[in-house]
């Protein structure tokens, strides 16, 4: 298996005759185009010339039989690979998109590894950590024939015995077992695991935890993915270590996984992932306001013969105070450019922040927010023609830590006030 990394948009994944380390090959080209298509993903991200592919808008990991390609955002111009991945990691958790602590990711200490690898090890530390302190048991309910009358006798199945001459008894109990759902949801992700990490420390620790639930019963992918886990506070210590196993689960390809299929991708969409990030931050700072996502209270236009709206409108952000809608962000993953009239924000874009400006009556400033290049401005404000109280502003927000997008938001919001 090789793995090769390339930025979201800025880079380029060249086709090649044959296999490289930064390349594809033909062959290897057609079956990402097949999984693309299989795996509904949004086409128009992809875009194909005659010897290369670019990846926009997704970031994450696809794993094909031969290939794993790990896709990172460019977070600024001076960014490495390692920083990226770290970046990107702390920016799915923040984003709770993956469901795992800070403290978590802080014990890792190696980002030279691809983004698979680092959850795979995440994943194996959390998981080896509570099994140590004891495999969780509960009570499953059994249903089957055994030699003892035990619990009650199901009738049905018994007659079926008799006309057998099957001297056991068909019952149904319950008995305390270690071979429940949670655990064998586990043991199918830590196969899935062994199969496709490479990482040394990874791999001995998944081994360790195969080790100790060697006993539990295998199900299938389909079986796996018809279970619903329902959390108490007997097993509430496995809930982290099983959302990030949903994580794993949800990216396995849906061709008829048995755990060994090579066929993987984790992949999440920057705009949703940008949004879902600042919208997080800015609850914790904004202080006594009311921060809402995708807010959908109006519509842009009404039927005069039906009296019914139109036109949803959904910012991505709405901020309330004093039980007004007193700010509207809208989140752009897209770089601004210093040499384009207007930067190169998109004229739809500010149509669309126009109609938040007329709808909502108390907003008097709409924010149009983009990740900040190293040579990108600051900001840039316009006003409506008939009304300079309403303003349209460009701000650029700097991701390269989370300490740089909270002191950017701040001094946004500090200058609205």
């Amino acid at each position: 298996m090789r793995y090769i990394t390339v930025r979201e948009c800025f880079e380029k994944l060249i086709i090649s005759e044959e296999s490289g380390t930064n390349s594809i090959t033909i062959r290897e080209a057609d079956e990402l185009e097949s999984f693309i298509y299989k795996e509904k993903l949004k086409v128009d991200n992809f875009v194909w010339d005659r010897r290369s592919i670019t990846f926009i808008n997704y970031v994450g990991v696809i794993q094909l039989s031969t290939v794993c390609i790990e896709i990172l955002p460019k977070i600024d111009i001076d960014s490495g690979i390692e920083t990226s991945r770290k970046r990107l990691l702390e920016i799915l958790v923040k984003s709770k998109l993956i469901k795992i602590n800070y403290s978590d990711i802080l014990n890792v200490k190696n980002y030279k590894v691809n983004l698979n690898e680092l959850l795979g090890l995440i994943f194996a530390n959390m998981l080896q950590k509570e099994l140590l302190k004891g495999v969780y048991g509960e009570y499953v309910l059994i249903n089957d024939n055994i030699g003892t009358l035990k619990g009650k006798i199901i009738f049905k199945e018994q007659i079926k015995n008799i006309s057998r001459l099957n001297s056991k008894a068909h019952c149904e109990f319950e008995e305390f077992s270690r071979d429940n759902k949670l655990n064998q949801i586990f043991k199918f992700v830590v196969k899935i695991l062994l199969n496709n990490l490479k990482n040394r420390e990874t791999l001995k620790i998944l081994r360790h935890i195969y080790f100790i639930l060697e006993e539990i019963s295998d199900l299938s992918y389909k079986e796996i993915s018809n279970t619903k886990i329902y959390f108490n506070r007997l097993n509430n210590r496995f809930l982290r270590s099983y959302n990030l196993a949903n994580n794993i689960l949800n990216g396995l390809s849906s061709i008829g996984n048995n755990g060994k299929d090579k066929n993987f991708s984790l992949l999440f969409e920057m705009n949703v992932l940008f949004e879902k990030y600042i919208s997080n931050i800015l609850e914790e700072i904004i202080g006594d306001k009311i921060v809402y996502r995708q807010h959908s209270r109006y519509k842009l236009l009404i039927n005069e013969e039906t009296s019914k709206g139109i036109f949803k409108l959904i910012p991505d952000i709405v901020i309330e105070e004093n039980k007004q809608y007193k700010l509207i962000i809208d989140t752009k993953w897209k770089r601004l450019n210093d040499e384009k009239h207007g930067y190169g924000v998109k004229r739809e874009d500010l149509y669309q922040m126009y109609s938040y400006l007329t709808r909502y009556k108390d907003v008097s400033e709409v924010i149009l927010l983009y990740p900040k290049n190293s040579d990108t401005r600051t900001y840039s404000r316009w006003s409506l023609e008939d009304d300079k109280s309403k303003v349209i502003s460009i701000f650029t927000i700097n991701l390269r830590s989370e300490n740089t997008v909270e002191n950017d938001l701040l001094d946004i919001l500090n200058k609205l006030d």
